[in-house]
């Protein structure tokens, strides 16, 4: 009965704790980081600030935790998309579920952008968080982008490790400028052009 008991607990902490991300991502999307405090995350999620402080500690600390939650997040929806793709392919199916995100107005896509642009220049720690989701994202790219090369469908010239850093800063670029004027940037045409990257033969 006793391990019952625990294993059910545990059940109860990790709910909470899903359930106070989740209510951070939402005001972070929609408040920024300076308008989210820890008792507007403990009420929207129902439970109380203490339950905040409990799990996280801080409002840094909770941050941190919804950059984890919501990276994981894309790397599953990347992954799920890819569907064992390699190289190019896979590379065009980042591009796709980095940008239907965006599309399905995501709140951890919004999140993450007010994160980037708003706690990374006043909260070191999340700075250094920011800057380890982007080698993380630039490692994927590296590595499908050195699959392309092997596989003979890019050319052998590219450095994928260069190509990684223009890869990221169009993914992001583009996303950031979407999320600020949706009406006049276009995703699509943004992904047509970044494929055709992956495509583009050295001269």
């Amino acid at each position: 009965m006793g391990r019952v008991d625990r294993r059910t607990q545990a059940e109860r902490s990790t709910e909470s704790r899903k359930k106070l991300i989740d209510a951070a991502i939402h005001l972070l999307a929609t408040r920024g980081y300076a308008g989210t405090t820890l008792a507007e995350i403990g009420q929207l999620a129902g439970l109380s600030r203490g339950m905040v402080t409990h799990h996280f500690g801080t409002k840094e600390a909770c941050v941190e935790a919804v950059v984890g939650a919501i990276h994981s997040g894309m790397l599953g929806a990347v992954q799920e998309g890819m569907g064992g793709r390699r190289g190019v392919s896979a590379l065009d199916a980042l591009v796709d579920v980095y940008f239907a995100l965006l599309r399905g107005q995501s709140a951890g896509a919004r999140a993450m952008f007010i994160v980037r642009t708003e706690a990374v220049a006043t909260v070191p720690r999340i700075r250094e968080l920011i800057a380890e989701n982007n080698e993380a994202l630039r490692r994927f790219i590296t590595t499908r982008l050195a699959e392309g090369i092997s596989d003979g469908e890019m050319d052998a010239q590219l450095d994928p490790d260069v190509t990684a850093v223009l890869v990221e800063g169009v993914l992001r670029g583009s996303g950031a400028q979407w999320l600020i004027d949706p009406q006049r940037v276009d995703l699509d045409a943004a992904g047509t052009a970044l494929k055709r990257i992956f495509r583009a033969r050295c001269p």
